[in-house]
């Protein structure tokens, strides 16, 4: 799994802070302990040494695993994540500028949280009735349909307006976000390209209801 930046920065804060607030509890702890108390003091610090290890160990593994999806995210191999106990490397971690899109990793984690939430308004859109019957009659056009893209059409027929109508303003808004959905699909197509930076057009017949870009 990819780690974006401030994924990376979250979750090594948090591990720092677990550790010094955990090995300062078992520090007052031992030494609160009438049961670890000998002359010399021996067996107390033997047992707040181990303790110490214990959990440097465990925050040092902790890092490793997340470094090893920070590396991932900029393209490096997994395998240099011991590298994170080199002093200062951490910061190089944290501002490292992360892979554009896919790579041999997988798929970014902004494109994955944006298809979660494309996900998400879709499962809302198809959970209201009057937006999934509008979306049933739409048709989808590309101009051109070869080549470089200018726009993204999508046209409903004027005996379906009705389906349109019955919505809300504020329904609206929803069911634009679920045509961006659609025309984000047509980027698998091999024989155009551009969709990113094409206008969107809603139409009824030939009338322009609303446009917008990505």
């Amino acid at each position: 799994m990819r780690r974006s930046r401030l994924n990376y920065f979250g979750y090594s804060l948090l591990t720092f802070f677990l550790m010094n607030i955990s090995l300062t509890m078992i520090s007052k702890a031992i030494e609160s302990s009438t049961h670890y108390y000998y002359d010399d003091g021996y067996y107390t610090a033997i047992t707040l040494f181990t303790f110490t290890i214990v959990f440097l160990v465990l925050h040092v593994s902790i890092m490793m695993y997340l470094t090893r999806g920070r590396l991932r995210d900029i393209g490096k191999s997994p395998n240099w994540c011991w590298t994170v106990l080199i002093p200062f490397a951490w910061l190089y971690f944290v501002f490292a500028k992360p892979t554009e899109g896919d790579n041999q990793y997988g798929k970014s984690p902004k494109d994955i949280k944006a298809e979660e939430k494309a996900k998400i308004t879709e499962q809302k859109a198809r959970a209201n009735p009057k937006i999934d019957l509008v979306l049933q009659y739409i048709k989808q056009y590309s101009t051109p349909n070869v080549g470089r893209v200018k726009s993204i059409d999508f046209r409903l027929n004027e005996e379906n307006e009705r389906y349109f109508y019955a919505i809300s303003p504020v329904e609206v808004e929803q069911l634009r976000r679920c045509l961006e959905i659609l025309a984000k699909k047509l980027e698998d197509d091999e024989n155009c390209y551009g969709y990113l930076y094409a206008k969107r057009c809603f139409y009824i017949g030939d009338r322009l209801i609303f446009s917008w870009s990505s």
